[in-house]
């Protein structure tokens, strides 16, 4: 039982900072979301630069949600707008909480929580 109460809290918790970073209320990365970051533009790196068709989903989500502009994507992905991942933040926070928000009251109500 505190187990899934510490999971629900933790998922609510994440739920709600990144609601406010897909709705403006947070311009800065969250520790969660910077390392998403990373790992979305190295996938996607990976998935643009090699034959390799295991990526094929991302690139399929990033043309259906993203207007992604190769020319000022940089390699260093240095600045909070030039990566792949910054261009495409509202879309991929959309597709997380789709998952995390449910998760989060399935949880709850495993644990006897009321949220709402």
């Amino acid at each position: 039982m505190a187990a899934e109460l510490w999971t629900a809290d933790l998922i609510v918790s994440e739920t709600d900072s990144l609601e406010d970073a897909r709705d403006g209320g947070s311009v800065g990365y969250d520790d969660t979301e910077t390392k998403l970051r990373e790992n979305f533009n190295t996938l996607y790196e990976e998935a643009t630069t090699s034959n390799n068709t295991d990526h094929q989903w991302l690139l399929d989500f990033v043309d259906d949600h993203c207007d992604i502009d190769d020319d000022i994507v940089s390699s260093s992905h240095s600045s909070e707008s030039d990566s792949p991942y910054d261009q495409c933040r509202y879309a991929v926070l959309d597709l997380l909480l789709d998952y995390l928000e449910p998760a989060g009251y399935i949880l709850a109500g495993v644990a006897g929580l009321e949220l709402l």
